[in-house]
């Protein structure tokens, strides 16, 4: 089975925008598509435009930083090995503007292996 998800993030920060030279607003926007086959799952995520903030992996990540993202793709796969572990390879792929030394780019590879309790 396959679900798909898009998502916008709009983000005015009112606070201290001076002192953090964070511009007026930030807006990207994220297209995602996951494959469920048996104990298989595939995650496909892509994202384009501007980020200086970013609440990922379902909140257990909070970016907040002085370079503006501009994109970013993430691939992962996971195996069931029972109701309560599974393993995970994951890389993600992130376009940064920095303000004075241009552009930067981030390669991030994961691999875990977790259980529920």
């Amino acid at each position: 089975s396959f679900y798909a998800q898009a998502k916008i993030d709009y983000i005015h920060p009112t606070n201290n925008r001076d002192e953090n030279k964070l511009k007026s607003n930030y807006t990207s926007v994220e297209l995602s598509l996951s494959n469920y086959k048996g104990a298989f799952t595939t995650k496909f995520s892509g994202w384009i435009g501007k980020r200086a903030f970013d609440v990922d992996n379902g909140g257990f990540i909070v970016n907040n930083l002085t370079s503006t993202q501009k994109a970013g793709t993430k691939i992962s796969e996971s195996y069931k090995i029972n109701k309560k572990s599974n393993v995970k390879v994951e890389y993600s792929y992130t376009k940064f503007n920095g303000d004075t030394s241009g552009t930067a780019h981030s390669n991030t590879c994961l691999a875990s292996y977790n259980y529920n309790f």
